[in-house]
């Protein structure tokens, strides 16, 4: 019976840990922050991706950091220049990064200019030639806010 009360209140005790509100307020003033991250994977048949990305809204630097991997021995990319492409409808914006941040690990910027459906593109430049890795079905938005509501 005594083990079946600290049960429930270690139960109870979490539960409102969990949901406990420090007050703070997001910069916009609605009451909650904004701190969601879109995760990106693709891959072909040399590489693996994952990536992070803050959502995309015109005029709004977004930030991704991208994995990159080799299928063939599951080793991070040391040795490569990465262009990733952001495209909405047949307009683009690009940025290329001759090396990795960290093995495997390149970090980009980008600030969309055009709202709309959009695809990442990335093409890896490696001695064994050209790969590209894209990911669809993302969004940039108009408003910042309703890019980190999305």
């Amino acid at each position: 019976m005594k083990i079946q009360i600290l049960v429930v209140a270690m139960l109870i005790a979490f539960t409102l840990s969990a949901c406990k509100s420090n007050g703070s307020q997001s910069a916009g003033g609605d009451g909650h922050d904004h701190d969601e991250n879109l995760l990106l994977t693709s891959y072909n048949d040399r590489f693996e991706l994952f990536a992070e990305a803050s959502p995309f809204a015109v005029g709004k630097k977004s930030d991704i950091l991208a994995h990159f991997t080799w299928l063939d021995n599951f080793n991070p990319l040391h040795d490569g220049s990465i262009t990733v492409s952001l495209i909405v409808g047949t307009d683009g914006i690009r940025q290329t990064e001759s090396r990795p941040f960290r093995p495997g690990i390149y970090k980009f910027s980008l600030t969309p200019d055009k709202a709309g459906t959009a695809v990442i593109m990335f093409e890896i430049t490696t001695p064994e030639g050209i790969s590209q890795l894209v990911t669809g079905g993302l969004r940039v938005y108009t408003d910042v806010h309703d890019a980190e509501h999305a």
